[in-house]
């Protein structure tokens, strides 16, 4: 944590934008940096990721929970940078932080990989292969699912203050 909020500091004060990767594990780690924030106007960014330990299903609400405290907490709107939310904890996300920003590479990956979106019937999207010459540009197949990703996010964006939504 210590290495973490070093770099933040250094990075601001070089003039470089920079969001405080918030790497926490346990509900001691959450308080130290929900202390650190209160503390320190010029955090005005969190980062945070669930792609790996964070996103794990037993594990993603939990962290999602200490994030919106983290925020209230704070006593100011900060702006958060997230890695792979899904769209089930965004709603909370969104309320709880003044602005969002939220990174999602499943468009750009199940293309590489030439799978396709299809929307069900319940809003949920499936991944279906598509073939595809070889070598053959994936941009079609990026686009159609980066539009159908994008409009998952539509109810969550309709509630923000403001989001971003980045690939």
């Amino acid at each position: 944590m210590k290495r973490i909020a070093i770099t933040h500091e250094e990075f601001l004060r070089e003039g470089l934008p920079a969001a405080l990767h918030v790497n926490a594990r346990t509900e001691r780690d959450w308080d130290r940096w929900a202390r650190y924030i209160r503390l320190r106007s010029e955090v005005t960014h969190v980062a945070f990721e669930f792609q790996t330990g964070a996103g794990w299903a037993g594990r993603i609400d939990w962290q999602a929970a200490q994030l919106v405290h983290l925020a209230k907490d704070a006593g100011r709107p900060l702006h958060l940078v997230a890695r792979a939310a899904g769209s089930d904890i965004l709603p909370g996300l969104v309320a709880a932080f003044g602005e969002t920003t939220v990174f999602d590479t499943t468009s750009f990956m199940k293309a590489v990989y030439r799978q396709r979106g299809i929307e069900t019937a319940n809003g949920k999207i499936d991944w279906e292969t598509t073939l595809t010459a070889p070598n053959a540009p994936v941009d079609e197949l990026l686009t159609h699912n980066w539009s159908l990703v994008s409009r998952s996010y539509n109810p969550v964006f309709a509630t923000a203050p403001v989001m971003h939504a980045a690939e």
